[in-house]
């Protein structure tokens, strides 16, 4: 990662972080800056977890809540540090600042932070204190290829790519990749995109065979990413990428492509915290995809008849309140709506 430092006469102290506002100025930080190598580590949590520290870096990915960005909001700020010359830590790490912080920063800002650190969900962290804007920088984006050389099992022991070296960092994906799976995009803003074509079952090409599946499992693991709407709420009003294509009517579709996909690499799980805890690329560039795999068009066919299907799944009328109320014997799980609110809309659009 190369970073360009442009000095201007820009100072700003203000109080953030947790969502609350302070008019008081915070005290003086503590001497020494700890570079955003240290805040990372070499594993998969910071060797700094729960003490302050204070780092300086670039903004590179600007997902603040309540700013004039309503298409993200994570809540927080992504930068990057001056590299540190190790191969095994990242050089970039997430801000948080709550849901009403009192700096609004921008992409190019070079900022001081102070906070603790944190894990949440799985990434690390800098629960902010305070930031201080000093001038404007320029980062250059990192470039990522898949497959990776390793894969990692995940919590719920899943094999997922090992992309710990870049966490929090700003990366770009030169090569075409394909959109694989679409299964959460409604629900999480999420779609899964794979290098080398779409992901397919082992037994599509292959006798069934242990060995031989547990190493395609590996590879697709290590072929495979995230894309994320950089939204913490599910089911949000406006689902990205359903319309995100370079011609006029696109409708995404599975096997559709894209290029040079850009934006920060974040670790944990869907929007609100539910979903896979995967590695997820949150965009700082709209992606525009290519129509790959357009629809095709409707057979010649004989006769008047009309064949419709509509999925109902999940289509309960017992609210989830999170009791085991349901089934045969009312013990067991709902799977249903969690709230009036949720029930009419999937009724209505039933």
């Amino acid at each position: 990662m190369r970073i360009q430092i442009v000095t201007t006469g820009l100072f700003v102290l203000a109080a953030c972080g947790g969502g609350s506002s302070n008019d008081t100025p915070p005290p003086p930080p503590p001497s020494g800056f700890a570079s955003i190598g240290e805040v990372q580590g070499t594993g998969p949590t910071s060797p700094l977890e729960g003490r302050t520290v204070r780092v300086r870096g670039v903004v590179t990915g600007d997902f603040q809540e309540n700013d004039a960005d309503r298409r993200r909001n994570l809540g927080g700020f992504y930068i990057a540090g001056a590299p540190d010359g190790s191969d095994e830590s990242s050089d970039g790490v997430f801000v948080f600042d709550g849901n009403n912080p009192s700096t609004d920063v921008d992409v190019g800002d070079s900022v001081d932070v102070e906070g603790t650190v944190t894990e949440y969900f799985g990434e690390t962290q800098i629960n902010a204190s305070f930031v201080r804007v000093a001038g404007t920088s320029a980062v250059e984006a990192t470039a990522v290829s898949l497959p990776v050389a390793r894969s990692i099992t995940n919590s719920d022991g899943n094999l997922i790519a090992d992309l710990e070296r870049f966490e929090g960092m700003l990366v770009e994906f030169p090569a075409t990749l394909t959109v694989t799976r679409l299964r959460h995009l409604e629900r999480f803003g999420e779609l899964t995109l794979s290098q080398g074509g779409r992901l397919y079952q082992f037994t599509n090409g292959s006798a069934p065979d242990v060995a031989g599946y547990d190493a395609h499992k590996e590879l697709n693991a290590r072929r495979s990413i995230v894309l994320d709407d950089g939204l913490r709420n599910q089911n949000p009003d406006e689902v990205h990428y359903l319309d995100a294509g370079g011609s006029p009517g696109y409708s995404i579709r599975l096997g559709d492509t894209i290029d040079g996909l850009t934006g920060n690499l974040r670790f944990s799980r869907g929007a609100g915290g539910d979903g896979d805890e995967t590695w997820r690329l949150m965009p700082t560039v709209d992606p525009v995809f290519d129509s790959a795999n357009p629809r095709p068009g409707a057979p010649p066919v004989g006769g008047t008849i009309r064949v419709g299907g509509f999925n109902l799944l999940n289509y309960f009328t017992t609210l989830d309140t999170g009791a085991d109320a349901c089934g045969p014997r009312g013990n067991e799980g709902c799977r249903g709506a969690d709230s009036n609110t949720e029930l009419t809309r999937q009724r209505d659009k039933a």
